[in-house]
């Protein structure tokens, strides 16, 4: 897949795809798939226990910070442990820099996909060896 069929993807086969990495990676993972979830589309329930949330922007310009604050404070809310934006175009400066020592992680398109393919690779690599 590349970028540019990340941006063409349309928004609930993004969200879908963000919670299959997820559980790939071993946690369970469901798409909130509606309006009004107050910015969550996926909500996750840690391999530790722990709830995390993730907001997926299939956007072509940065987020920008208050994008980041807003879902900070919808992290607060739902009392997750930690939570992601993965935001397609990445973000603004103003952005990362506010996200700095929370548990929030910001995910731009580019490295979500790096990180998609890897698990990806290792899931079949697993499914051969098993």
């Amino acid at each position: 897949m590349s970028f540019e069929d990340l941006l063409n993807l349309p928004p609930s086969n993004f969200e879908e795809m963000a919670a299959e990495l997820y559980r790939a990676m071993g946690h369970q993972a469901k798409r909130t798939g509606m309006s009004g979830d107050h910015g969550v589309d996926v909500i996750v329930k840690a391999k530790n226990g722990e709830k995390w949330v993730v907001q997926c922007k299939r956007w072509r310009t940065p987020a920008g910070e208050s994008v980041v604050r807003d879902f900070y404070g919808t992290m607060q809310h739902e009392k997750a442990a930690q939570g992601a934006i993965i935001a397609t175009s990445g973000f603004s400066q103003a952005a990362i820099e506010w996200a700095k020592g929370k548990p929030l992680y910001l995910y731009n398109g580019i490295d979500f996909l790096r990180l998609w393919e890897r698990v990806k690779k290792q899931q079949l690599q697993e499914t051969k060896a098993g």
